[in-house]
């Protein structure tokens, strides 16, 4: 795999340098809070995605090697992937099972108690051929809580990182950071994802089973709630499930639940709250009769559920332009991302988020495949959003380069 080494082929180290120092501001989420327009003045801000990792250098993701390669490239903004344990405690991981960053027996994390995981040794896991080998090389570091690991990440001065937090968990996390980082609040950001906690209502309903928290304890989180295309078309299912009627997925409709979904986060005094929206190029594919669709290359769409989740795309764009104009001091967020891992053929793949298993992408010239690359491109989020998480922080400050 390419190394992530914090170098350009193309600009100095002192360009390279400034464009971060411009791009990765200090105490984001503060400076957001008194003035979004003067943040958004500086340029499109990079959070470096699970960190600055990279396995070919034994740098796992969500890892202190990962952040501490971060701080040395003098970036400031940060993300990581946190999951819950059995008995409530957090880890920082991306997938749910521990075969791919854990020495030793594999364990569901959700499935166990901290203790079976904590102090355990990391390890980089070996694949081949879009498997597991069972191999892997250790890292030097072990598993701890992600409230150590997040504590000590944000005592550098200045560092803000937004917390992803998926499924249940994004409302369980909530009491988790009250009790445990209530003094690093103010530089952190929770990110939730609709898939259990469908509305505003639910989360809240499920921190109070939990904890009851004092009356405005919002204003003292910075909030992102993530809608892909996925979610949104689920939305649509769901409400048609409700009424008993067929799905409308026109983009007119689909506009209208974004903004349901989003006008009761967007009411509460959060101190910083962010659309953390599934944008993308796809979207510009889309036929005005939104009957079919044509990729740049002259490809027709044909698959209906393609079509289907390009008309999503579109609604997302459309939605996410209007946002800055309606709701300026809402934050918006968007993904580029590449494959996650490559193995010893050079065939890339992603990591199942619920199993940590490989996923291959798709073959190239599917319809799927050119889903993929749109929504992993970086080009078309650069323009559209204020905060850009990303897996390729260079290639960024390259084009940012030569727009200036």
């Amino acid at each position: 795999m390419k190394p992530r080494n914090y170098k350009s082929d193309h600009l100095s180290q002192e360009q390279l340098n400034a464009l971060t120092a411009k791009h990765s501001i200090a105490n984001l989420f503060t400076e957001w809070a008194k003035d979004p327009k003067a943040v958004r003045a500086r340029g499109i801000q990079l959070a470096l995605h699970r960190l600055l990792f990279d396995p070919s250098r034994g740098i796992p993701d969500n890892s202190d090697l990962a952040h501490n390669a971060l701080i040395e490239a003098g970036a400031k903004i940060g993300e990581r992937d946190i999951n819950k344990t059995e008995d409530d405690e957090f880890i920082s991981a991306h997938p749910q099972e521990t075969k791919r960053f854990m020495e030793g027996a594999n364990f569901k994390i959700g499935a166990v108690r901290a203790l079976e995981l904590l102090g355990r040794a990391h390890k980089i896991a070996q694949v081949f051929g879009g498997e597991f080998t069972g191999e892997g090389h250790l890292t030097g570091e072990v598993i701890d809580t992600a409230a150590n690991q997040i504590r000590r990440a944000v005592s550098h001065d200045g560092y803000n990182e937004i917390e992803d937090a998926r499924d249940a968990n994004g409302a369980d996390i909530i009491p988790y950071a009250w009790d445990n980082l209530k003094s690093q609040l103010p530089a952190l950001m929770f990110q939730n994802y609709p898939y259990v906690h469908r509305t505003y209502d639910d989360l809240s309903k499920r921190v109070k089973e939990i904890k009851v928290l004092p009356t405005g304890w919002q204003s003292q989180f910075n909030m992102a709630s993530c809608v892909t295309a996925e979610t949104l078309l689920m939305f649509a299912n769901l409400h048609a499930a409700q009424a008993g009627t067929n799905a409308d997925t026109s983009v007119a409709n689909l506009e209208a639940i974004l903004e349901a979904h989003y006008a009761p986060w967007i009411s509460k005094r959060w101190n910083v709250f962010a659309a953390n929206l599934g944008i993308s190029s796809a979207g510009d594919w889309l036929h005005d009769d939104e009957k079919g669709a044509t990729h740049p290359s002259g490809y027709v769409f044909k698959e209906p559920g393609i079509i289907e989740t390009i008309k999503a795309v579109r609604a997302i764009n459309n939605y996410n332009d209007r946002l800055r104009s309606m709701h300026p001091k809402v934050m918006r967020i968007a993904m580029a991302r590449t494959a996650d891992y490559f193995d010893d053929d050079g065939k890339p793949f992603f990591f199942s988020i619920m199993s940590g298993e490989p996923t291959p992408w798709p073959e190239v010239g599917t319809e799927k495949r050119y889903l993929v690359e749109a929504s992993a491109d970086i080009h078309y989020p650069m323009k559209h959003t204020d905060i850009l998480m990303t897996d390729q922080p260079i290639e960024c400050l390259e084009l940012l380069a030569d727009k200036a």
